[in-house]
């Protein structure tokens, strides 16, 4: 009975030595980082100094917007800036008639470019509601055109059916194909022109708002003359000061905060690292937040292993990993797991055989802690998971 109890003993530290030297093997492929970059103005591209596969380092200019509009706001700011600093220099100095005289040739001018100002955005918004129609007319006559494209494409199916079965004659399958291929032509023309179309209308848009951007400004600099005549005819307050103050702090935030925009225009990459994927072409219009590039962080390096259920009991977040690649084949990464996946889902075609996509298994990342200089993204890779009590 001793002997037997002894012999029992011995199989379960047997099986809980083994248990404890457990290690499972698990694939995946070594991911970088990405960093999306996205424009912070709007406007037309016209440079891309980059493409796909560049390496890049931080605040290397990827792409440029075009900046015309901007330079004028910031040439516009500077004139309120020093508008601005003028008039509360006069108020400062005292006031002479023949100042008076200036403020009012300059309400006098500033009412004439309010008159042309408003004119301008008036026009643009009749051009823009002109192109409005025009596009919805060539919205209607595309989705006319592309119903009789499926309708000749029902036919034409018909129609090689009977040519098949000799049921009709080849010069009728021929004149149902001429049929089908008028309908696609004409597709393709109403589908360029719409598009077209909808391009010159943003580009109406940016008169637009450029137009009322300067109604506004002309408006203002209308009030501002006449308060300054004002100014003039009364004398100087203290008050006034103190307001003309202020006016002069308010013109040099709007110049500083469009100069900020300016500056945007040149788009630069936030990282050191390798151009991913670039998404728009030289001329494409973009407004703040188009995605412009994604660029890849090579030095933030993880990989994603697929971990059967029954394997959970292997893994938990924090536990270190070892990581072969097959580019050094006698040389381990050491890594951490951070991220469990909290649901199921089926084991990835590019991974394993197809009988092992078919099993649920739990998505695992990885992230290495070493290897920076030697692991690339795209590397397939081995992640070695030790102790079966996932400590």
């Amino acid at each position: 009975m001793r002997t037997k109890i002894m012999k029992a003993t011995a199989v379960f530290l047997l099986l809980v030595t083994t248990g404890c030297s457990e290690e499972q093997t698990f694939a995946g492929t070594i991911e970088g980082r990405e960093i999306p970059v996205v424009a912070q103005v709007s406007g037309t591209i016209v440079a891309l100094d980059k493409e796909e596969g560049d390496a890049i380092t931080t605040d290397t200019i990827l792409a440029k917007v075009d900046d015309k509009i901007l330079n004028w706001q910031v040439k516009e700011a500077e004139a309120a800036r020093d508008a601005a600093l003028a008039r509360l220099e006069e108020a400062q100095a005292g006031t002479r008639n023949q100042q008076i005289q200036q403020a009012v040739a300059s309400i006098n001018q500033f009412d004439a470019l309010a008159s042309q100002s408003k004119a301008r955005m008036k026009q643009a918004s009749a051009t823009l509601q002109q192109m409005q129609a025009q596009v919805a007319q060539l919205k209607s006559q595309l989705d006319g055109a592309r119903e009789t494209l499926a309708y000749q494409e029902k036919q034409f199916k018909n129609a090689e059916t009977l040519y098949a079965a000799k049921a009709i004659s080849e010069r009728e399958w021929d004149t149902q194909k001429e049929l089908l291929n008028q309908a696609k032509t004409r597709v393709n023309q109403l589908e360029a022109q719409y598009q077209a179309g909808l391009a010159q209308i943003d580009a109406v848009n940016g008169e637009v708002a450029a137009a009322q951007a300067q109604v506004q400004a002309a408006s203002a600099q209308q009030k501002s003359a006449r308060a300054q005549l004002s100014l003039l005819e009364e004398g100087s307050t203290a008050y006034t000061i103190r307001n003309l103050l202020a006016q002069k702090d308010q013109a040099q935030a709007r110049l500083e905060q469009v100069k900020e925009q300016l500056e945007k225009s040149d788009v630069r990459s936030p990282i050191k690292g390798i151009i991913l994927r670039r998404h728009v072409e030289l001329g494409e219009m973009v407004k703040p937040g188009t995605l412009l590039f994604t660029v890849l962080d090579p030095t933030n390096l993880e990989v994603t292993m697929y971990v059967p259920e029954a394997d959970l009991n292997l893994v938990q977040v924090g536990k270190e990993v070892t990581v072969q690649v097959d580019a050094y084949p006698d040389k381990s990464f050491a890594g951490k797991i951070v991220r469990i996946s909290e649901k199921a889902e089926f084991t990835p075609k590019n991974v394993q055989t197809t009988k092992e996509r078919t099993k649920m298994v739990f998505a695992v990342t990885v992230r290495l802690s070493e290897g920076m200089g030697e692991l690339k993204p795209g590397m397939p890779a081995d992640i070695r998971v030790s102790s079966a009590d996932g400590r």
